[in-house]
């Protein structure tokens, strides 16, 4: 049973699969049954010619990476696990730990100058 395409805008043709399949793979099935619909619905023409347009103009870009890149894609990620199973940090991380390290002895040096200066004056003060 086909549905009730009598309502159906463009936006609605595009997206309904039995209407992609007759644009993308038409048959003799198919082809009967639109040109048919198409001969009791002619207001419905013109969505249906700028829906079976722009699924004829959609294409993807089907870029396959070669055989080259994705071992070595393979290699660098078997790589990364490797080192995190043998326990060693890759240096990425080894340096944003030793930046952290040092941005919190900064803090606290500052902290630490700030507040027993403050603790000292204080002090001094009540001597």
């Amino acid at each position: 049973m086909k549905k009730d395409y009598s309502e159906f805008t463009e936006i609605d043709f595009i997206a309904d699969a039995y209407f992609q399949q007759w644009v993308k793979s038409p048959d003799a099935t198919n082809t009967v049954f639109w040109k048919q619909w198409l001969a009791l619905h002619s207001e419905k023409r013109s969505d249906v010619v700028k829906a079976k347009a722009f699924i004829e103009n959609l294409h993807f870009n089907t870029h396959l990476p070669s055989n080259k890149q994705v071992e070595n894609s393979l290699a660098r990620s078997l790589g990364k696990i490797n080192s995190l199973d043998t326990g060693k940090v890759p240096s990425m991380i080894q340096s944003r730990i030793k930046y952290i390290w040092w941005a919190a002895a900064a803090i606290f040096f500052c902290l630490y100058c700030y507040y027993g200066s403050t603790i000292t004056h204080t002090e001094a003060g009540n001597h």
